[in-house]
């Protein structure tokens, strides 16, 4: 059976972790080292850390918090996304002890960079993020630098069957930071070649093992839920009917 994942989410601030609200509103949590660290400790399989400061254009990823998370001697393998336009930042990223990167605006602003990053750190180093709307039947992409929506069948997404990288992470950009409101109308519709990760308004265990039946679901990513409380992960796992997650390094939840 192949591994599925459940991937703690960190979505960053100025600074600071945060509760994120369709990436619009905001509620501080804490240092996003200290964040991360928790995650680790409580049983993430990966944990993606979401620069929002440095997705803005002409921006840079975020070195400093990036050594800082890094000085905590993971276990759990790290995701960073956020400012990465080009091949030498992927690698300095990578360099510093950060497993995979997770591009966006990269895909439509320079391609070619794209391609060259993969050649550089190895394609199963890459993802690619791609925000969705579900509206009026149909599925829109959802271009986070200028703030528009495209008809998926119309925008040019022929790069989502490449061999550049090794999974999508699907974002429900309308229902990112709501309480199981995961429009499962979205991951339906699309039939990415690639194994997809799932992300946007998913807490519940019964959701949770609805998206994991699916094979081409490869991990489900969660944010604000797995903050309220420190055992959350691994109530999740309890619930859901699949063995092979990564055990925490203590048994105090057994």
């Amino acid at each position: 059976m192949e591994n599925k994942r459940i991937i703690g989410t960190v979505i960053i601030k100025e600074n600071w972790a945060v509760q994120s609200f369709g990436y619009k509103n905001y509620l501080p949590i804490g240092k996003p080292e200290l964040v991360v660290e928790n995650l680790n400790w409580w049983g993430a399989d990966e944990i993606l850390v979401i620069d929002t400061d440095s997705t803005k254009e002409n921006s840079k990823p975020n070195y400093g918090m990036i050594e800082k998370i890094v000085s905590k001697n993971l276990s759990t393998p790290l995701i960073y996304s956020g400012g990465i336009h080009d091949k030498d930042q992927a690698k300095k990223i990578i360099g510093m002890g950060v497993e995979r990167i997770c591009l966006e605006s990269l895909l439509y602003s320079n391609y070619l960079e794209v391609e060259n990053i993969s050649e550089a750190i190895g394609s199963q180093a890459v993802i690619i993020s791609v925000p969705l709307i579900y509206e009026n039947g149909k599925i829109l992409y959802f271009n986070y630098i200028n703030k528009k929506k495209y008809d998926l069948k119309d925008h040019n997404l022929h790069f989502l069957d490449s061999n550049l990288f090794s999974e999508i992470l699907i974002i429900d950009k309308k229902n990112e930071g709501g309480n199981n409101t995961f429009d499962m109308r979205i991951q339906e519709k699309v039939l990415f070649k690639k194994k997809i990760i799932v992300f946007g308004g998913i807490s519940r265990a019964d959701k949770i093992n609805r998206l994991l039946k699916k094979n081409r679901i490869s991990a489900i990513a969660i944010g604000n839920s797995l903050n309220y409380s420190e055992i959350s992960i691994q109530n999740i796992k309890k619930k859901i009917k699949i063995n092979n997650f990564r055990k925490p390094f203590f048994n105090e939840y057994e």
